[in-house]
């Protein structure tokens, strides 16, 4: 397969589910003006009508709600303050500003001092506060748990419910959530391949005795059958180990030696892992290309872009990308963007100074200069970037826009309305939008975030990609999985199914048949075991005990119910034995398989989530101390309490594994 295209169908549909079906109205997500045209200059994208001038205004009346808050309690006005809590909660929900976080954390931290104090209903009042200020806030999620169980010890609910979402919001950025899903979904194909060996030597377990009757049929008339039949059973179970071959090409060899002997269900399972095991080595490295594409800086700045719950994240991004490519002026704008929707104007005009510096032409970063010297009232410098800008381009309504805007500040009414006019012709419908934005004097030029992810990215891809995901490198190193990945992979698996299939075919035209097991004594029988009964589910005796009645002798007939009673004690023990070591291996041997196995496959993947988490989650994602302890207590749980409700009843009632 080429490697270029799996990386890019991997990273296309990664940003697909994860990127495409996030809420629009995102930061940079903009389209292009109609008319405009790249080769002429920088390419001018449609204006998007920011609130960034509400956002400000909204947030400074929070603080003034927030420290007239801390002023009545400090005067013990309680009751003012309690009503000046209500205010800045229901201003929080009205305006929805995205992030209060400053306000959210001193809120915590107040929490906290009352909830030490032990006036606990003012601390779930302040966390409940934090919350609505800051809903990714995972401290006060943590804080209201415990400040609800300590007033009700019955509150088991909420505990529970707010500790898992002090831990879901610790990943509050759409990264680490994206690490901890592709964790979980490794852990998962980890548990699938141990169920795969498992699987192979419970078979082997189950239906060797029905092999090893074969083997004898097959040496009759020969000296030393039954020793002959030993040492052959011995090396066609061992023929693997005796190539050096793996763990892998062993369950490999045992489920298709076994094949014939497997009743319906037990095929299936078994189609299914060997198709598992063809389509792993493809698996492995589609995961770790879709991991590491994802840890490629360009792949990070377009998720990034589309997550505002995490803005640093953005901003840390671009400036990374800024300094190790000076030139890319694209990347320099958007960062410019970032800098002045947030309020930190220095750091924008010295963005933006730099393009400019670089490119004198570079239309977008004037006229978002000019913008900024217009909200510090500067109108001159203003007006000397706007006339720059046009000079680059006049044939553009938001910069002639603008320009009204700044010299109609200056009183000049006369340029205003001529400019006006110009932008008016230009495009009056974008003109019209312009004049509709309510508090919006002027408009900032964007650029889509995600096209710049997207150029970053396509440049990359033919040169590949770096970086291996934390959990997956401890096994990649390993040789065994080298084995399973080598060149000799396919052609000897193939070579298996196809002795397995000659095999059955030799057999069926040979008139011979297969070994079955009594369903009464577990004794392997065949055909020429048991002439003149025809039946298939008993054995010679047990035919003539149960069916036909008639027969055997009184003798014959006693030793051989002492038979079936140790069998059935010896299978029930066992059987008692592996449930509780391996919960649904019990199943998988007796008339339950499909069922056994997926018990299997839940039980080792909830022992695989302890260890992930314990082990390699703390090194890739970032949870919080409390959120990370809670996660591994109820991961323990979890399994404690799978594992209690399935061998309950096999605790209680032992016996009834004995039929």
């Amino acid at each position: 397969m080429n490697r270029r295209i799996l990386i890019g169908s991997a990273v296309g549909l990664f940003l697909f589910l994860g990127v495409g079906l996030r809420p629009s109205g995102a930061q940079g997500d903009t389209e292009e003006e109609p008319g405009v045209s790249r080769a002429a200059g920088p390419r001018i994208v449609q204006a998007r009508l920011p609130s960034g001038d509400q956002r400000r205004v909204a947030a400074e009346d929070l603080s003034d709600h927030w420290f007239r808050y801390r002023n009545y309690l400090a005067n013990d006005l309680n009751e003012q303050a309690a009503t000046e809590l209500s205010d800045l909660v229901a201003l929080q929900k009205q305006t929805k500003i995205p992030r209060a976080t400053e306000i959210a954390e001193a809120m915590v931290f107040e929490g906290y001092l009352y909830s030490a104090r032990g006036d606990l209903a003012k601390a779930r009042v302040l966390f409940g506060a934090a919350i609505v200020m800051d809903r990714y806030q995972s401290e006060a999620y943590a804080a209201l748990a415990r400040a609800e169980i300590r007033s009700n010890r019955l509150a088991v609910w909420q505990y529970v419910k707010n500790n898992l979402l002090s831990v879901w919001y610790s990943t509050v950025s759409f990264w680490d959530r994206f690490t901890l899903a592709t964790n979980l979904l490794l852990v998962l194909g980890l548990a699938l391949a141990v169920a795969f060996v498992l699987f192979a030597a419970l078979m082997v377990r189950k239906h060797a005795a029905l092999l090893y009757h074969d083997l004898q049929e097959s040496n009759a008339g020969a000296r030393g059958r039954e020793s002959a039949s030993r040492m052959l059973m011995a090396l066609v179970l061992a023929a693997p180990l005796l190539l050096f071959f793996g763990v892998w090409w062993v369950a490999c060899y045992w489920i298709a030696l076994m094949w014939l002997y497997m009743n319906g269900k037990e095929r299936v399972i078994g189609g299914a892992m060997l198709m598992f095991a063809l389509l792993l080595p493809a698996g492995m490295s589609g995961y770790r290309i879709l991991y590491m594409s994802y840890r490629d800086p360009s792949v990070q700045i377009l998720v990034a872009s589309r997550s505002p719950s995490d803005p640093k994240r953005l901003t840390e991004l671009m400036t990374s990308h800024v300094g190790q490519h000076p030139d890319d002026l694209d990347v320099q704008f958007v960062l410019g963007n970032i800098h002045g929707n947030a309020g930190r104007y220095e750091e924008a005009l010295d963005v933006y100074k730099r393009i400019i510096d670089r490119s004198p032409t570079y239309q977008i970063a004037l006229v978002n200069m000019g913008n900024i010297f217009f909200h510090l009232r500067d109108y001159e410098n203003a007006i000397k970037y706007y006339l720059q800008a046009l000079q680059v381009d006049g044939h553009s309504a938001l910069i002639n826009y603008n320009t009204k805007a700044a010299y109609s500040e200056r009183f000049d009414f006369s340029k205003a309305d001529q400019y006006m006019r110009a932008a008016q012709e230009i495009d009056p419908a974008a003109t019209a939008r312009y004049q509709a934005a309510s508090g919006m004097k002027v408009v900032d030029e964007t650029f889509s975030v995600r096209k710049i992810g997207w150029r970053m990215l396509s440049g990359r891809i033919s040169s590949g990609l770096e970086r291996d995901p934390p959990l997956i490198r401890e096994i990649v190193r390993r040789p065994e999985f080298v084995a399973v990945t080598s060149s000799l992979y396919y052609p000897v698996l193939a070579a298996i199914l196809i002795a397995a299939i000659v095999y059955a075919l030799v057999r069926k035209r040979s008139g011979g048949s297969l070994a079955l097991c009594c369903a009464k004594c577990g004794r392997a029988f065949c055909k020429k075991c048991q002439r003149g009964v025809g039946r298939d589910r008993y054995c010679s005796q047990c035919a003539h005990i149960f069916i036909v009645k008639n027969g055997i002798s009184e003798e014959a007939r006693t030793r051989k119910f002492s038979e079936i009673q140790n069998f059935n004690a010896k299978g029930g023990r066992r059987l008692f034995i592996m449930s509780l070591v391996l919960p649904g291996s019990e199943k998988l041997l007796g008339d339950k398989p499909l069922r056994g196995f997926l018990s299997i496959v839940v039980w080792l993947a909830l022992l695989g989530g302890v260890l992930a988490e314990s082990v390699f989650f703390k090194r890739s994602v970032p949870f919080s101390t409390h959120a990370g302890q809670f996660a591994t207590a109820l991961l323990i749980a979890v399994v404690v309490l799978y594992y209690a409700a399935y061998n309950i009843r096999n605790i209680v009632n032992p016996s009834r594994f004995q039929s």
